[in-house]
């Protein structure tokens, strides 16, 4: 099989969106084999770091990534505590099946209703009353003792369906 012409990778190359703002990158022929372009494509590989580096492009690229792999973290993290939870761990076919079979989740009745898809825990619209009055709490750490004086975290409920059991 005979390797594509450099011309129809810059043809190829120019159907992709660039992915900075300093335009495409140049098509160079490499031969691992004989090593012929090795040279060319270092260097163009070193110019284009520079490049990055002055204009700021590389220092911006660093911190999207460092934010992107944050939340690669958290979703991770959250994912792993949820399956680890009590109340999933058990049967996680019945928490999908719960899900699933609810009422609010395949009642056409109820995506008619303006209110479907509003629901907040009590918890969550009752500190959000308070932040709209600017409540502080006595310690005067805003609301957050809220969740202590009621026994209750946000969005740490024991149901997939985020509200806790009234009683």
């Amino acid at each position: 099989m005979r390797p594509p012409s450099s011309r129809q990778c810059g043809g190829a190359i120019a159907l992709l969106r660039p992915a900075t703002t300093l335009g495409r990158p140049p098509v160079l022929a490499l031969s691992a084999v004989t090593g012929e372009g090795v040279v060319n494509v270092w260097r163009e590989v070193e110019r284009f770091r520079e490049t990055m580096s002055a204009s700021g492009d590389l220092e911006a690229k660093r911190r999207r990534q460092a934010v992107d792999w944050m939340w690669a973290l958290i979703d991770t993290g959250l994912r792993e505590r949820f399956r680890r939870h009590p109340g999933v761990r058990g049967d996680l076919g019945a928490v999908v099946r719960a899900i699933l079979t609810d009422y609010e989740a395949r009642s056409p009745a109820v995506y008619d209703d303006p209110g479907y898809g509003k629901l907040k825990e009590p918890l969550l619209r009752f500190t959000a009353l308070l932040r709209g009055f600017s409540a502080t709490s006595a310690s005067g750490r805003n609301t957050s003792d809220v969740y202590g004086a009621s026994n209750q975290a946000a969005l740490e409920s024991p149901t997939v369906f985020t509200f806790f059991d009234p009683g």
